[in-house]
């Protein structure tokens, strides 16, 4: 009977510490002050300052766009649907790939329900707000952009950087060393490249390629200067200069090249490794796991002709590629038709643009040897007839890659 009564006891003061529990739970959930109730939250602090509206959530609270579709908005001011086309938060503005950026995730304290997020639907000349919550996907703006590349010629260089200290943290190295500025992938936006080292049994010097993703944070790209530059070995490169031009990453300086077992001989003597050398890279798009690969652009290439084909003499041909120019600006445009003759059009450009964009006249017949400067007239010509012919650029006498060109009847 006594041992009844204890566990009666014991059992009514348990319940009634449940029930306090629980009441003190409901109040601290649905009563308690909201200066009290917190909330969780992380935050992109440096995004404000590419989207303005977002220091402030009055600028954009009040511009909610009305849709029946939870995935579809249609923006009647910019003649445009907004799509979200998967549950992988890709959006579209109109047929163009928005970029989405998160801003926050949030969460309060008396919430019941899942975490809450502040993105940007990036279209370039203007962009969104978009939020998700228990409430649904909601869609704010739209908010003209200050920073898209439609507008890039509005900018100062100043805006298009961020400081040496970000580019350096971004390569986890707080010893490294930023050796060269500039805009590598052609979205205006200064990138860099940073000297680190990293030290085990033996110490490495490598160089890191760090891309600006639009003043908002930054890419560390999984790249290699290879063939051409090694980072360690007894024999490791010693570059004393890079730079950064026309989308161009070039490395100057002692053992480049030296013992690549794509140069004559794989042994880098005393004598091959105190040679300088000024080895080039560019950054191209890539498929698989990484996003990027370099690729080394010291051979002159062609990217295009137009148009590439015709059916009169007289048009102007615009040639695009990288290092068309030869020595003091000079060089020369091939043409080999079917039978594998081959004529040239030699021109010039002392200026820059003519390192990557070449304009010639195509005439009736081409001289079929190049007389430099030699100033002795055409011995023999080629007529240009309807047909296929495979155009080139060789400047120094370093052929370049072949594309199609078209005369027809």
């Amino acid at each position: 009977m006594k041992k009844t009564i204890i566990n009666w006891i014991f059992n009514s003061f348990l319940a009634v510490i449940i029930i306090v529990v629980a009441i003190l739970g409901i109040y601290y959930f649905y009563y308690m002050p909201s200066s009290v109730v917190k909330m969780i939250s992380e935050r992109n602090e440096v995004l404000p300052n590419t989207y303005k509206v977002l220091s402030d959530e009055s600028l954009w609270k009040d511009k909610m766009v009305k849709s029946d579709n939870p995935s579809s908005w249609n923006i009647p001011s910019k003649n445009i649907e907004i799509k979200e086309s998967d549950s992988q938060f890709n959006f579209y503005c109109g047929d163009k790939k928005a970029d989405f950026i998160k801003y926050s995730s949030y969460k309060y304290k008396n919430s019941m329900g899942g975490w809450g997020s502040v993105s940007i639907v990036d279209c370039g000349e203007y962009y969104f707000i978009y939020e998700y919550s228990d409430g649904g996907p909601k869609l704010f703006g739209p908010f003209e952009s200050e920073n898209s590349v439609a507008t890039s010629s509005l900018k100062t260089e100043a805006s298009n950087s961020l400081p040496d200290e970000v580019f350096i943290k971004a390569s986890l190295d707080p010893t490294g060393k930023v050796v060269a500025r500039g805009d590598i992938n052609g979205d205006v936006y200064e990138d860099a490249v940073v000297k680190v080292s990293t030290c085990g049994a033996s110490c490495s010097t490598n160089l890191m390629v760090v891309l600006n993703n639009k003043n908002i944070d930054t890419d560390v790209l999984d790249v290699s200067f290879d063939p051409g530059f090694k980072s360690s070995s007894a024999a490791k490169s010693d570059v004393t200069n890079v730079s950064i031009k026309n989308g161009i990453i070039s490395l100057t300086g002692y053992g480049l090249d030296c013992g690549n077992p794509n140069q004559e001989a794989d042994i880098c003597t005393q004598e091959k490794w105190s040679v300088v050398k000024t080895i080039k890279f560019k950054l191209i798009s890539a498929n698989g796991a990484s996003k990027y690969n370099l690729e080394r652009v010291e051979k002159p290439k062609i990217y295009s002709i137009s148009p590439n084909q015709t059916d009169q003499q007289g048009v102007v041909l615009t040639i695009k590629g990288i290092y068309l120019n030869g020595f003091e600006g000079e060089t020369g445009v091939w043409f080999e038709n079917e039978a594998g003759q081959v004529g040239v059009i030699e021109t010039g450009n002392y200026l820059p643009t003519g390192d990557t964009a070449l304009i010639v006249t195509l005439p009736s017949r081409l001289c079929t040897k190049s007389s430099g400067e030699s100033g002795l007239p055409c011995a023999s010509y080629m007529d240009m007839k309807p047909g296929s012919y495979k155009v080139y650029v060789k400047p120094s006498g370093v052929s370049s890659n072949k594309l199609d060109f078209t005369i027809m009847q």
